[in-house]
């Protein structure tokens, strides 16, 4: 190992740096992670054919020369580090380009929901119909929620995940309850007896139901996540309006009376004085106040 470590980076893409670097600065990043993948390529060699250092070096340097297919028209997830290493070796400004469009077709694969879809597919059953109806629910959610940025995306992403696993393991618990019944009808009509239902069975269906619960749960709490986003609503000012409904409290603002023909206002006391007819009853003695003490 302290040999290998001392291999020369003999890549280019690791010791020359372009004007049109990548976004972020990535390009030191990108020669670590070459580098190390011709290096772990080395060690392969090294311990596969039991040679050393020099030889194993020179094998993988002939692997690259010997390779038919040009790294650069490989598909995106297909592309390695040591394709990349390869690449950077012969043009470091297509290898850098290369990078560019694995990122941006990274980008289109999420955006699109087709990254979320691949995580609920099974491995190995990989069926136009399942990845169709998971972009079904997501474009659903989608035009009830309206996303409105790259954060309110993921939890649409996440609220179509959850649903999609509710949708499986309720025809899971639907399978296992409904396998049972039918052998406890056949058993009845066959054997005219009853078995009771295994542990096994019982512990599978109660499963089931557990993760349908957990998912709805997850949905839910993806669903209260999403709508906290937006609580905090910019405030709206409404001028010269009879009434205002905020929310489900309706708030009513009567408009000013016009003043009446002549210029005169309603009759009414002026701000600050009582009315004459209480003054008046209360210098005939309508008024009587009286302290009752109770002993």
């Amino acid at each position: 190992m302290n040999q290998l470590a001392k291999i020369p980076e003999t890549s280019q893409l690791a010791c020359q740096t372009t004007e049109a670097q990548p976004p972020g600065q990535e390009v030191g990043v990108l020669a670590r992670e070459a580098a190390a993948a011709f290096q772990r390529m080395v060690e392969g060699h090294k311990l596969y054919y039991k040679c050393s250092v020099q030889e194993a070096l020179a094998k993988t340097e002939e692997l690259q020369s010997s390779q038919v297919n040009d790294p650069a028209n490989q598909p995106a997830d297909q592309m390695t580090w040591f394709d990349l290493h390869q690449l950077g070796e012969r043009n470091p400004e297509l290898a850098l380009q290369c990078w560019q469009g694995i990122r941006k077709q990274a980008l289109d694969e999420l955006q699109s929901g087709h990254r979320s879809a691949k995580a609920m597919e099974v491995c190995g059953e990989n069926h136009c119909w399942d990845r169709a109806q998971f972009l079904a629910i997501r474009d659903d959610l989608a035009a009830a929620l309206q996303p409105r940025n790259g954060i309110e995306w993921q939890l649409i992403d996440a609220m179509a995940q959850a649903q999609t696993a509710i949708f499986s393991w309720m025809n899971a618990m639907t399978i296992y309850t409904s396998l049972d019944s039918f052998r406890q009808k056949t058993d009845i009509r066959e054997q005219r007896k009853w078995k009771p239902i295994r542990i096994s069975e019982s512990q599978a269906i109660e499963q089931a139901g557990a993760m349908c619960d957990r998912f709805n749960r997850i949905f839910l709490r993806t669903l209260r996540a999403f709508q906290d986003l937006r609580r905090y609503a910019p405030t709206v000012i409404v001028q010269n309006a009879g009434q205002v409904n905020v929310g489900q409290q309706q708030l009513c603002q009567p408009a000013p009376l016009p003043p009446p023909a002549g210029g005169r206002q309603s009759a009414g006391p002026p701000p600050g004085r009582r009315p004459r007819h209480r003054q008046r009853q209360k210098q005939a003695g309508r008024f009587s106040f009286t302290r009752r003490r109770t002993y």
